[in-house]
């Protein structure tokens, strides 16, 4: 089995695995979307508007497992490769909505990240990401240094504040097609923010075992020959060169009541890291290069399987 296959394998069977944990400690309650299987509706061709839904006081909750591995090349050529997985329980509080539908909303975010054999729980539900989401899922950040911060604290290289993806203004069908801009910060590094396109493509109309969905794919491809700034840890001047990472998912969108309800995908991605310190007048200087693949899923939870998820990890 191909390195790649062992990560979509062990991704499966941690999700499984995960899900029938929880199903057998609920007695019988059910998660909403867990594993559904999806069927094509027919009448596919005719377009459809999608929008998100909010309504003042809804509690919105999502699971979300990330698994793959990074691995780093250093100056002796010796690869050093590290498994990783991370989990996360988002719960969304949304607030005051205004009349053309946009939200005010407070994002708390719990996690378990594990690297090798470690596990840590981490809890910044006392640190709520506070945001407003429009009715097309344009969302922006009120606290965003405190948000990066959180991202930061999680081990996450990179923040957007755009945790869903934005929707097409216009009524769509299989095929059409739509593109928005998101602006990512690294957290690594004091580089300047890049701003990416997300183009997406309508697949189809598909039905679970409780709602109608549709399908749509996300795709951003990112290249960038080169970035100066500086290191945080280490202190150190940096360059960051050939940057190339491409994020692909699939969004199923409940329409009627205007929210995901699973989204799944996988991230590639690779850059060479060369740094530069001068310390009591002696200069050092190495590269690192980075590859990673990742793939991860998020789906919606219910308040039960949240409080069992908790209760096993804290």
């Amino acid at each position: 089995m191909t390195l790649w296959g062992r990560f979509f394998a062990s991704l499966r069977m941690t999700l499984l695995g995960g899900f029938f944990a929880l199903i057998g400690k609920m007695r019988n309650k059910t998660i909403p979307i867990a594993l559904l299987s999806l069927g094509v509706l027919a009448g596919c061709g005719r377009r459809v508007g999608l929008e998100y839904k909010f309504n003042e006081g809804d509690v919105l909750r999502y699971w979300q497992i990330t698994s793959g591995r990074v691995e780093t090349t250093r100056a002796d050529g010796r690869p050093r490769a590290m498994d990783y997985e991370r989990e996360e329980y988002y719960t969304i509080t949304i607030g005051e909505v205004d009349r053309r539908g946009t939200a005010r909303a407070s994002v708390a975010v719990e996690a378990v990240v594990g690297r090798g054999d470690e596990r840590e729980f981490l809890d910044f539900s006392d640190r709520p990401i506070l945001m407003t989401v429009s009715r097309r899922g344009e969302m922006e950040a009120a606290n965003r240094e405190e948000a990066e911060a959180v991202f930061r604290e999680l081990g996450m290289p990179r923040y957007s504040p755009q945790f869903f993806p934005v929707l097409p203004e216009r009524r769509v069908r299989a095929g059409d097609t739509w593109s928005h801009e998101v602006e990512t910060t690294n957290l690594l590094f004091e580089l300047p923010p890049v701003t990416v396109e997300w183009e997406n493509r309508m697949l189809d109309r598909e039905k679970t075992a409780e709602a109608e969905v549709v399908a749509f794919r996300t795709r951003e491809r990112t290249v960038i020959p080169l970035q100066e700034g500086d290191s945080l840890q280490p202190r150190a001047e940096v360059s960051v060169r050939d940057f190339d990472s491409t994020l692909e998912f699939v969004t199923y969108f409940d329409r009627e009541r205007g929210r995901p309800v699973r989204i799944t995908g996988e991230v590639d991605g690779s850059e060479t890291r060369a740094f530069r310190r001068v310390l009591e007048g002696w200069e050092r200087s190495w590269e690192v290069e980075i590859k990673k693949e990742l793939l991860f899923e998020l789906v919606e939870a219910t308040a039960e399987a949240y409080e069992v998820w908790r209760e096993q990890h804290r």
